[in-house]
């Protein structure tokens, strides 16, 4: 995957891509849910200035989450979630590796 722009829009997709792993860690009832939503947490700090996502992004999406206003992701088959998790953190995994040539 080729990320194109500068290094907010480069690290806008990295974090696009972290919240969409949180949203389908929801849905999956991840026991490493909290670990994921601190993770997105330090991604913020790594990045800094290159993404427009900030910490309160991060409690909106959580808050959300929680008491339903958000949904978490599209139906998800419990069975297929294993996969998607690992698929899903292989790209976050990659963006940031493109991110960092």
């Amino acid at each position: 995957m080729a990320l194109v722009g500068g290094k907010a829009d480069k690290g806008d997709a990295i974090m696009q891509a972290q919240f969409d792993l949180m949203r389908l860690s929801y849905a999956c009832g991840d026991p490493l849910y909290r670990t994921k939503r601190d993770s997105t947490r330090r991604w913020i700090d790594r990045l800094e200035s290159n993404t427009t996502y900030k910490m309160q992004d991060v409690a909106v999406l959580d808050s959300g989450l929680k008491n339903g206003t958000v949904k978490p992701a599209a139906r998800v088959d419990r069975g297929d979630c294993i996969k998607l998790l690992a698929d899903g953190q292989a790209k976050v995994d990659s963006l940031f590796e493109e991110y960092n040539r």
